[in-house]
């Protein structure tokens, strides 16, 4: 395997032998799979393969799915396979449900080396925002969280608000384009206050002033 793969519209014997080779590659640092074409991507199956991978593997740093047909089974798969070495994941564009967003934050609890998560356009709505809260809340690795076009609203900006007073690492959060208005701004601010770490916030294109965010 080359020290960073770009792998479109893989097919799941590709998959199954791309996993293998993972289990035992100490060069590959990069993996990001790629979908286009309306391809439906490795989905659930595919990635729990690479997941497994990852139970073995030292020098993954950087794994992007980027809308690749994952669901909550897959999000769990990976959320269990979390490793020493890994610090990106990129899962943005999946529905991972709710099943795999309880699954992830438990995970980030005990996590510290994920530097990196996307998680934009995941379908997080309220309750995924608030299982993740739970997560956060406990994390010391996380730099950087987007949270992007996930529509949760005031509701899911309040059940983030409480993580951001406990959580020490995280540097940048993206919270664009999630319909948050007065009231859910009005909870991230009084949870800033006890905050020294966040030093850029994106509320772009959403329901409050000051939509640039704050660097």
């Amino acid at each position: 395997m080359s020290e960073s793969s770009r792998l479109i519209n893989l097919k799941p014997r590709e998959v199954a032998q791309l996993a293998t080779e993972l289990k035992v590659s100490r060069r590959c640092t990069e993996l990001k799979l790629c979908t286009k074409d309306d391809d439906p991507g490795v989905g659930d199956a595919g990635v729990a393969e690479l997941a497994s991978a990852l139970a073995t593997n030292t020098s993954l740093t950087t794994l992007e799915c980027w809308s690749s047909g994952v669901g909550a089974l897959g999000v769990a798969s990976i959320a269990s396979a979390l490793n020493a070495t890994l610090t990106k994941l990129n899962l943005g564009g999946n529905l991972c449900g709710i099943r795999g967003l309880d699954a992830l934050a438990k995970a980030l609890e005990c996590n510290s080396s994920l530097r990196e998560l996307n998680l934009s356009y995941a379908g997080l709505g309220r309750e995924g925002a608030a299982a993740l809260a739970r997560g956060l809340a406990a994390n010391h690795g996380l730099t950087s969280l987007s949270l992007a076009s996930n529509d949760f609203g005031n509701e899911g900006a309040a059940a983030l608000a409480p993580a951001l007073t406990s959580n020490s690492t995280l540097a940048s959060l993206d919270l664009s384009y999630n319909g948050i208005g007065a009231a859910g701004a009005d909870a991230l601010a009084a949870a800033l206050a006890h905050n020294a770490a966040l030093t850029a916030l994106s509320l772009e294109n959403n329901k409050v002033d000051g939509g640039a965010g704050l660097a």
